[in-house]
């Protein structure tokens, strides 16, 4: 009778674990998107993929899907590098670093977007993908068009690897802040202080 009934209780607790499986609330919005989404991750999963590099993205490896899901629900700019010839995929806070390049970089070569400062990204993204090491900047000034303009910027941005299966290089997961106005205003503070010692 005891073993009977560690049976049932075992073939209960399975039950019940196959139910809670089955009931487990799924949050890949990429690939079953739920009628809640954020305009921006409509947009996402409405574009056509088909038409871009990377293709549909039923047909994404699971790692960048998984990559791209962590990157779209980063509240601060976040951005992945794919493969030797980088395609960028970026979020929605992403879109205030680039302006006026949305939405036309998305899903794209990024050098098309950033001719000028491409060759510079290039060089690090080939060595991380020879090292596999972290890289760091704080404050790199930047000379870029975003807004119609040439603009005097400046950058916090950390490139880390994505590793694949192979044990490879496969992208880079970036996340970048603005520092322009923080630069600025310490340049403009240190301004009025030198000027208020030679007084």
């Amino acid at each position: 009778m005891k073993r009977a009934r560690e049976a049932s209780g075992g073939e209960a607790f399975q039950q019940a674990g196959r139910a809670n499986k089955r009931h487990k609330a799924s949050f890949d919005w990429l690939l079953d998107p739920p009628e809640n989404l954020t305009p921006f991750q409509r947009w996402v999963v409405d574009l056509d993929w088909s038409k871009l590099p990377l293709g549909p993205i039923r047909t994404w490896p699971l790692q960048l899907r998984q990559m791209a899901l962590m990157v779209m629900n980063d509240p601060t700019p976040a951005v992945i590098y794919w493969g030797e010839t980088p395609i960028i995929i970026y979020n929605e806070a992403y879109t205030h670093i680039i302006g006026e390049k949305h939405p036309a970089m998305q899903g794209q070569d990024p050098r098309t977007g950033f001719p000028d400062l491409w060759p510079y990204f290039d060089r690090l993204l080939i060595k991380q993908r020879e090292d596999g090491v972290t890289v760091m900047e704080t404050n790199a000034q930047m000379f870029i068009h975003r807004y119609g303009f040439l603009e005097e910027a400046y950058f916090d941005w950390k490139f880390s690897s994505i590793i694949g299966p192979e044990g490879d290089v496969v992208g880079a997961h970036a996340t970048v802040a603005d520092k322009t106005r923080e630069v600025f205003s310490d340049r403009q503070l240190t301004t009025v202080l030198a000027l208020g010692q030679q007084r």
